[in-house]
């Protein structure tokens, strides 16, 4: 049985869109550094574990994910930045 949907929970990412990295963080999977630019692929949520995965994608290929709990604040607007 799969146990992850997207998500629902309102967030400020686009499929397909960069966002920058405004400050220089690690999930329980990967480092994020100020100023780098990922492109965002998917927001996936598991019931099971009552969490959010925002999946993004570096310039060079590699995946970095981070995870929000149903009862964690979102601090999305505070460590990423949408490029135009």
């Amino acid at each position: 049985m799969n146990t992850f949907m997207t998500t629902w929970r309102k967030h400020l990412f686009e499929v397909g869109r960069r966002y920058r990295v405004l400050e220089s963080f690690k999930s329980a999977t990967s480092a994020f550094v100020a100023g780098e630019i990922l492109v965002f692929q998917s927001a996936e949520y598991s019931r099971y574990d009552s969490n959010t995965g925002f999946i993004f994608k570096t310039e060079n290929g590699e995946t970095k994910a981070v995870g929000l709990s149903d009862s964690a604040e979102d601090m999305s607007e505070q460590r990423f930045s949408p490029v135009d």
